[in-house]
This record gives structure tokens, C-alpha cells and sequence, in this order.
């Protein structure tokens, strides 16, 4: 696990809506530099918190990131000052 400051430590915000299952979403993102994640889920009509997942992130040589809760992984890279997605193409910005 990463467990200094790392550029990624902080809140980020999705720039546009996460489409799942029927429905939409507004996602956020709060890095800890422990090597800890969390996951928000809101509505993205009425704004109440719907999912919440506990992760872990690892950055490696390449720069690039691993988001796990241990069994599911996605990567994400940071360019531009967003924070990127590299599976689904979604661009978050920093709060």
C-alpha cells in the first residue's frame, strides 16, 4: 500500500453521470494517503447517497493506479489535473 502524499489524496468529483442498472449516478471519490479509498454513490435526481464502497488504491512504476476491494480492480491515471477512469473513459475533478 502507498502511505505517503501521494497527488491523487483528496476528493474528486465525477464530471458527468455514471449510468447503472436504470439509473444514474454521481459518483465521488475520497483518497486517503493510507492506501484507503471510498466510494460514493448519489442519485443523481434527488442527490441521497445510495452505495458506499470501501477500497484500497496502489500506484505503480507507470503512474498509473489500482482501485481493489480485493477481488475487483479498475485503473485510473491522472492527466490534465482529472483523474481518469482508463476503463470507462469517466473524468473526475479534484474538489
Amino acid at each position: 500500500m502507498t502511505t505517503n502524499t501521494d497527488e491523487i489524496v483528496g476528493t474528486w468529483h465525477a464530471d458527468q453521470e455514471y449510468y447503472d442498472l436504470g439509473a444514474y449516478f454521481n459518483l465521488k471519490y475520497v483518497f486517503v494517503s493510507d492506501g484507503t479509498v471510498t466510494e460514493f454513490w448519489y442519485d443523481a435526481n434527488d442527490g441521497t447517497l445510495q452505495k458506499q464502497f470501501d477500497l484500497f488504491w496502489n500506484k505503480d512504476d507507470e503512474g498509473e493506479y489500482t482501485l481493489t476491494d480485493g477481488k475487483d480492480y479498475r485503473r485510473y491515471m491522472i492527466s490534465d489535473d482529472k483523474l481518469c477512469d482508463v476503463d470507462f473513459l469517466l473524468y473526475y475533478h479534484r474538489e
